[in-house]
């Protein structure tokens, strides 16, 4: 199942609104490197916020920094780095990168799933850097925006989902949109060959079928 990294898809709740407010805020992020470190647990949005951000930005996107590595970054270009804490960035390489993003009077975001100033990085410069920027946590989805997503995706694909069963698949479904589309999506498939409406009870057959139940 294809994720959806659409601006409309990302439903705004407590859990994110801080995290929202600081891709809103783009470009008047703190000077000097203009650079915001999102963090959170997988699944909580990151990448989606992300996604938005380098759609308004025109953020050029990394994985991964290797030793070495040479990143040219034109005046006023965007950087996106995913996966910080996650995938391999060189120390070194981090470092020069943060002075071109500064030089070319840029910005750049990184995600993570822990806050990078708590990293154990070696190379003093780097961690400086790191320990200096502004940090913003993004939280699971509590229950009421879990719901929320779910009846968004469950009306997006005109499915009938009852509100008895989006309130069932709250409390037994991974917390993180990516799984959320994946069941409501499955529950339309299945909805749609058997030609019934959508119960409890294919709920609990579907969940069962994907090892959630």
């Amino acid at each position: 199942f294809p994720t959806s990294y659409r601006r409309e898809d990302f439903i705004i709740g407590a859990a994110n609104q801080a995290a929202v407010s600081w891709i809103e805020a783009w470009p008047n992020w703190p000077r000097p490197y203009n650079a915001l470190n999102l963090f959170g647990p997988e699944g909580a949005g990151k990448t989606h916020l992300g996604a938005i951000w380098r759609d308004v930005s025109g953020a050029t996107l990394y994985e991964g920094l290797v030793s070495g590595e040479v990143i040219s970054v034109r005046h006023g270009e965007a950087v996106l780095l995913d996966g910080c804490d996650t995938k391999p960035y060189d120390e070194e390489a981090l470092f020069h990168l943060f002075n071109r993003v500064a030089a070319a009077e840029s910005s750049i975001l990184l995600l993570s799933r822990q806050p990078l100033s708590q990293l154990e990085i070696g190379l003093a410069d780097t961690r400086s850097r790191l320990r200096s920027l502004p940090a913003q946590e993004i939280s699971p989805p509590d229950d009421d925006l879990f719901k929320s997503v779910l009846m968004k995706l469950s009306a997006d694909k005109q499915c009938a989902i009852p509100e008895s069963v989006i309130d069932f698949l709250v409390l037994r479904i991974e917390r993180s949109y990516h799984a959320a589309f994946q069941v409501v999506a499955t529950i339309d498939a299945e909805a749609l060959a058997l030609k019934k409406p959508v119960t409890l009870g294919l709920a609990r057959t579907v969940l069962s079928g994907m090892g959630r139940a």
